[in-house]
Formats: C-alpha cells, structure tokens, sequence
C-alpha cells in the first residue's frame, strides 16, 4: 500500500540577504516543488542557525479502512516507512548527520508560497504560525518527542535518499 502526503509545505527561519537582522519567518513555500531540510550556521561571529522543517500531512483514511474494515492489511506485523528522493544539486551539502521525523501536534495551512530564493512569499503555515488564526506554541512547528514515537536515519553522505521506519509514529 502506497499513501502520497496530501499537503505539504516547508518552514525555515533563513538569514535574508545575508542580513542576520532579517529573518524569513514569515515565508511560506506551500506551492513549492521542492521541500529544502537545512541547518547550518551562516554566521559564525553570531552562533545563529538557520533552520527549516519540513511539514508533511497524509489522508490516512483508505489505508484505516484496509486495516480495521476490509482487513485486506493486518494491523499487527506491517511496518510503515517514509520515503523521500534527494533532489541533485551543485550546491554544497553537510555530511555525517542524523535526520528525525516526529508527528505534528497541531493542524496547519499549507499556503501557496513558492519563492525559496528570496523567501518573499508570505503565508501561512510558516516558522511562526501554524494557521493565520493560529501560532506555533514553540516556534519552528509544534511536534511531538514523547509518547508518539519518532524515526531517524543517518546520512554519511548528504546524497542519501530518506527511508525511515515511522511505524511507532
């Protein structure tokens, strides 16, 4: 059984312009073909970190159906992974890093942002708020580590597709 997200978007609190006084918590990237994971220090003098996360949401209801209705999967015994494909590119990526996926605690909009250049396109959701009538209780996305499970992967390269076991999620 093959489930594909039913929104998705990507949030990010970047250094603009290399001006570490402006921030692109207010971009949305909704619309975007592409989804951007980073982390990484810009500005090394400051210790700040630029961040983004990805959101993902999955309209799970055909495959609750094969399990609990139609019983054509078992409920027990059956393990879920998320995948994603590395996009190729030429720019520099880190190395020798650890990548965790945890549920979301709270709804969010998708947006219909695109612009990851200059982050200009504003919207929600984005590192602030979740819904235009709704903020993130922590910024950067409101997720669960306890009780909910998590997955992890390790990337030795930076090039590495994403295959995680989200099964206890």
């Amino acid at each position: 059984f093959r489930s594909y997200n039913n929104k998705d978007t990507f949030i990010t609190n970047k250094i603009v312009n290399n001006d570490i006084a402006v921030r692109a918590t207010g971009s949305n990237n909704g619309v975007n073909p592409s989804l951007s994971l980073f982390a990484y220090t810009p500005d090394v003098a400051s210790g700040t970190m630029d961040l983004s996360r990805i959101l993902l949401q999955f309209n799970l209801t055909e495959l609750s159906g094969k399990i609990y209705s139609d019983r054509t999967i078992p409920s027990s015994s059956v393990s879920y992974y998320l995948k994603m494909y590395d996009m190729k590119h030429d720019e520099t990526v880190p190395t020798s890093f650890d990548l965790f996926t945890y549920p979301l605690s709270r709804s969010w909009d998708e947006g219909s942002g695109s612009d990851s250049d200059n982050f200009r396109d504003y919207g929600y959701a984005n590192w602030y708020m979740a819904r235009s009538t709704s903020a993130w209780t922590t910024t950067g996305s409101d997720f669960l580590t306890t009780n909910y499970g998590s997955g992890s992967q390790h990337f030795d390269s930076g090039q590495e597709d994403l295959e995680v076991d989200i099964t206890n999620i």
